[in-house]
């Protein structure tokens, strides 16, 4: 899954004093059949021929996602499931081709208790079966209105599983272990139950924020205490790229992920990249962050999909962000319109590009000039690239004030041309702060859009960018459409 992704998905499970269980829903209710067509029964074959179950949730057409402590000798996982007693040939039934628990897994103290099932074959999405979008806010405060589904057990004294899929609402609490160990925790005699490990924990706009892991028993007149997760989108998320496990991380400049950086480049000569847009995005909270972006029009701005926000403020003519009030060169305008590409995934990140129409015409000249796009892909990889951007200089720095720039080589890799993207490799890359900007090559010709980092075991860090060429049809039709309705 191009977990693609900031996207954390570090699962942590809280451990103290106490006795910790695997997760386990009581005091629920039946979901409306079908209503949460993301969930996943994950039936494990155990090595001694015997049977068990965990939940599970739809990420994609290829991958799953479930807790680590939920392995097994191999899996059947089934989609489109409501009521176990009745597998109709609806319900999609699919094997397990490998499965990659996080690699820092401890099955005694639960830390980092999450894996991902790479399918065998590719599910296919209908009104039963879809996939779900993962968190990718990394703010303090605890996500509202959540609940978690299984088919565990209904009552603490049965040792049957429920044949239907159960729902229940949750209400996180402000604890410090957990937040020490980067999870959510729930408390009371109402919750997951035996049979639910796995699942998600859906909060707000039906986004997972994280999965079922353990339950926590402090004293033995005090209510179970549910530790449910990591926060998804925090740090780091696991991709799987041509079956090798990756850690693979976003590269916005976004709160506690490990995002994009100019490593290893050098001070842009002022105003020589007049086409760079800085991005200040405003969060809830009265919080900002930044992305990078670039200028295709006096009024459309390029970035990436995943840079989405509540709205925007664009600065365009910037040298260095710690002038970009009250300074004659700069050109600040507001974001009439933000439109991410319709088929944009948050969980893979896949179709990583987005338009922002300005609020109104920029004022073309020297330090403010668009950058004209890749029109075509002739099968060669272009060459003299070069990528710009205001973030990281090194790793764990501070953001840079002023841009930065550095030359890139692009790879043949097959994989990277199957989803559209361009890739380079690397200690020396683009990084945090740097999402959203353009791969340049050639003669000043932006052919690709900073998306993501990927970090293989034991190799150099691999940077995608989204390939403009493959789809500049939709961002010609997309202007025009948006133009003429104005």
């Amino acid at each position: 899954m191009l977990i693609h992704s900031n996207v954390a998905v570090l699962l942590v499970v809280l451990t103290s004093c106490g006795t910790v269980y695997p997760g386990r829903i009581i005091g629920g209710h039946e979901a409306v059949p079908h209503s949460r067509p993301y969930m996943v029964l994950v039936e494990k074959h155990m090595s001694n021929g015997e049977k068990k179950y965990c939940g599970g949730f739809l990420l994609s057409e290829d991958f799953v996602m479930t807790a680590a402590h939920c392995q097994a000798k191999n899996y059947m996982v089934y989609l489109g499931l409501h009521n176990m007693h009745y597998m109709t040939d609806e319900v999609q039934r699919i094997t397990v081709e490998q499965a990659f628990p996080h690699i820092s897994y401890d099955n005694k103290t639960f830390m980092n208790d999450v894996m991902l099932l790479k399918l065998s074959s590719k599910a296919k999405f209908n009104g039963n079966v879809k996939a779900i979008n993962l968190a990718t806010r990394s703010d303090k405060a605890l996500p509202k209105s959540c609940f978690v589904s299984g088919w565990g057990q209904v009552e603490a004294s049965s040792g049957n599983l429920s044949p239907k899929l159960m729902e229940i609402n949750i209400t996180l609490i402000e604890n410090e272990k957990c937040r020490m160990q980067n999870s959510y925790c729930s408390k009371g005699m109402t919750g997951p139950s035996h049979g639910d490990s796995g699942g998600p924990l859906v909060c707000e706009f039906g986004t997972a924020y994280g999965v079922v892991a353990s339950m926590f028993l402090p004293h033995s007149n005090e209510p179970p205490l549910y530790s449910s997760v990591a926060q998804l989108g925090c740090e780091h998320i696991m991709f799987f790229h041509s079956k090798l496990l990756v850690l693979m991380t976003l590269l916005t400049l976004h709160g506690q992920g490990q995002t994009g950086k100019i490593i290893g480049g050098h001070v842009a000569v002022p105003h020589s990249r007049p086409y760079m847009a800085f991005i200040e995005k405003h969060l809830g909270n009265n919080k900002k962050k930044y992305c990078d972006g670039f200028l295709l029009n006096e009024d459309f701005v390029m970035t990436s999909a995943h840079c989405q926000s509540i709205n925007y403020t664009v600065f365009l003519g910037v040298d260095n962000t710690n002038f970009l009030h009250n300074n004659d060169k700069v050109q600040e305008r507001a974001v009439e319109k933000a439109i991410p590409h319709e088929n944009y995934n948050n969980s893979v990140k896949s179709n990583d590009l987005m338009l922002l129409k300005l609020s109104s015409k920029v004022v073309l000249n020297n330090n403010v000039k668009p950058i004209a796009l890749a029109s075509h892909d002739d099968g060669t990889l272009p060459k003299t690239c070069i990528v710009s951007g205001w973030g990281q200089t090194e790793p764990y720095g501070a953001i840079s004030p002023k841009l930065m720039e550095m030359n890139v080589t692009l790879t043949d890799n097959e994989q990277c041309a199957k989803y559209n993207l361009y890739c380079s490799k690397g200690t020396s890359r683009p990084g945090q702060g740097d999402s959203g900007g353009p791969l340049v090559c050639g003669c000043c010709t932006a052919y690709g859009v900073v998306s993501f980092m990927i970090q293989h075991p034991n190799d150099l860090p691999v940077v995608a960018y989204t390939k403009i060429p493959d789809y500049i049809d939709w961002i010609t039709s997309t202007m025009k459409k948006t133009l003429s309705k104005n």
